[in-house]
C-alpha cells in the first residue's frame, strides 16, 4: 500500500503548464505527467487509459531506482486465499506483540476482492502511541521475518514499516501507526471505496498491469504512474463517504 501513503506524502497535485522533454524524462516527470492527466478532469476510467501511454515513454538506464523485490513486479489476480493469509499473519502478529496492539487492519490490493495486486498482505496495525512502540516493534518483529525499513520514514514519518521477505520475494508489509493519523483513515477509506465500486476496481487493474508491464522491476516508477488514479480514488473516496452521512 505504498503507492497510496506515497500519494498522500505529495499532497494536492499542483497544475504545470511547461512542457517536457521526453528524451530528458526519469520517474518524478513521469508522475508529473500522470498528475497533468488527473488535472485535466478526466473520469477514473479516461485516467486509467490515458496515463499508462503517457508512462510508456522510455526512461534513461542509468537514473537511480528502487527494485522490485524478486525481480519483475507481478499483478496477480485476485487470490481468494488472501484473506485467509492476512488472518493467520494477523493472529501471529498479535501474539508477539500482545496489548500494543489495538487493532490490525487489512489494507493494499490483496484486501480488496476482485482486484488483482501485486501477491503481498498489507497489515496496518494501530497502536497507541508510535514513539512508544517503536522500540518494542522493532526488537519483536524480526522473529516473524520482518525487517525495519528505516529510510521510508522520509516519506512516511507517521507510521513505522517493515517487510517480510525484504530480498525478495516481498510477502508482507506492516505498517505501524496510531489510528488516529489521517494517514490510517485514508488508507481504510481508499480500501472500503473500492470494495464498494467494481468499476473503479476495473480500471485499476487495467492501469496497474499496464504499468507493471512498462517498468519491470522498477517499483518506485510503478508507484510514481499511479499517483493520480489514487488522488482520484481518494477525492471520490471522501465525497461518498460525505454521502452516507
Amino acid at each position: 500500500m505504498l503507492e497510496l501513503a506515497q500519494a498522500e506524502h505529495r499532497g494536492t497535485f499542483a497544475v504545470s503548464r511547461r512542457k517536457i522533454n521526453p528524451v530528458r524524462r526519469n520517474a518524478r516527470h513521469a508522475s508529473a505527467d500522470c498528475d497533468l492527466a488527473f488535472l485535466a478532469g478526466r473520469d477514473l476510467m479516461a485516467v486509467a487509459e490515458s496515463v499508462p501511454e503517457i508512462c510508456r515513454t522510455a526512461l534513461p538506464e542509468s537514473r537511480s531506482m528502487e527494485r522490485y523485490g524478486g525481480g519483475a513486479i507481478v499483478v496477480a489476480d485476485y487470490d481468494p486465499a488472501w484473506p485467509r493469509m492476512f488472518d493467520q499473519e494477523r493472529a501471529k502478529l498479535e501474539e508477539v506483540l500482545g496489548a500494543l496492539v489495538v487493532g490490525i487492519e487489512h489494507v493494499g490490493g490483496t484486501a480488496v476482492p476482485g482486484l488483482a495486486a501485486k501477491p503481498i498482505i498489507d497489515l496496518a496495525i494501530g497502536v497507541r502511541d508510535l514513539n512508544e512502540a517503536e522500540g518494542r516493534c522493532i526488537a519483536a518483529l524480526p522473529a516473524l521475518g520482518y525487517s525495519y525499513m528505516p529510510e521510508y520514514r522520509s516519506w512516511l514519518p507517521d507510521e513505522l514499516f517493515f517487510r517480510k521477505g525484504a530480498a525478495g520475494p516481498w510477502t508482507h508489509h506492516v505498517h505501524v501507526m496510531e489510528p488516529s493519523a489521517p494517514a490510517w483513515q485514508r488508507r481504510l477509506l481508499f480500501r472500503d471505496y473500492l470494495r464498494a465500486h467494481p468499476d473503479a476496481v476495473s480500471a485499476y487493474v487495467d492501469l496497474k498491469r499496464t504499468l507493471a508491464t512498462t517498468f519491470k522491476d522498477d517499483i518506485a516508477a510503478y508507484r510514481n504512474g499511479k499517483d493520480a488514479f489514487v488522488q482520484d480514488i481518494l477525492t471520490k473516496a471522501g465525497q461518498w463517504r460525505a454521502s452516507q452521512s
